[in-house]
Formats: C-alpha cells, structure tokens, sequence
C-alpha cells in the first residue's frame, strides 16, 4: 500500500461512537478504539501519538480550578506553558498546549464537585491536517453529567 493509503487508513473517521465515564461522556472517531482506565478513558488510533485521553483526579478542599491548572503547569510534562482560558461544551476550563518535535498536544482542565477532568490530546505534526480536526471535535465533546 502507498503512505498515501496507509495515512487515509489511519486518520480519525468522521463517524463518531460514545463512551460514558464516571461523570462525563465524550464521543470519539469509531475506527479509534477506547479503553477505560481508572475512572477516564484512553482512546487511540493506530498511531501512538495521535490520542484523546480522559483522567479523573480527585481535588482536596479549598483548591479551585486556577489554582490546580497554575500547580499543573509547573510540571516537566508542560514545560511551564502558560495555561489559557477556554471552554469545552459551555463549561469553563483551562487549556495548556505544549507538545514536542513531532506532536503537539493539549491539556484541557475541568471541574466539577470534588473532581478535576484532565482531557489530553494530542496529534501527529506531519499529519496535522489529517488528525487534528476530528480528534479537536472530540474534546469539545466532552460533557459533564
């Protein structure tokens, strides 16, 4: 087969499943497979670097959403990128985008009660065209229950 071939293969459907977790949903391409893991979601392609994960952290008291992200983003995983405002599907959070030579990614953060969902995403550089919009419209999928 051609790379060309092999790429369309790859690249993110634009039909999409639902997978519910514990306390949100989020639709994803259905040629990308998800698999729950503690309390989120992994869900991948055929290509390791193009992903859409979701974790569920539990949040001590007195710790608000600013505070959690700003904490976060001190982390070696962001490079202390400076996190900006954003929305995902009416509810406000948090993004951070960093990423290295050959991906890109993004870090959204929402709370909810006791709850902050970390929803990563990332894609493949070279392939940017091919991936990043299906894989974008599946984080701004992402509902809370």
């Amino acid at each position: 087969a051609s790379m060309a071939a092999m790429i369309e293969q790859m690249k993110p459907s634009p039909t999409f499943s639902t997978f519910s977790g514990s306390g949100f949903s989020i639709q994803y391409p259905d040629n990308f497979s998800a698999s729950a893991m503690s309390g989120g979601v992994e869900i991948k392609g055929e290509r390791a670097d193009a992903m859409v994960r979701v974790d569920v952290n539990p949040v001590q008291k007195g710790i608000d959403l600013d505070k959690y992200v700003a904490e976060n983003a001190k982390s070696t995983v962001y490079r202390g990128a400076a996190p900006q405002k954003a929305s995902l599907s009416g509810t406000a959070a948090k993004v951070i985008s960093y990423g290295s030579g050959g991906a890109t990614a993004k870090t959204y953060f929402v709370m909810s009660g006791p709850n902050v969902y970390r929803i990563t995403v990332s894609w493949p550089n070279e392939l940017e065209a091919a991936f990043r919009p299906a894989l974008e419209k599946s984080v701004q999928s992402f509902k809370l229950k």
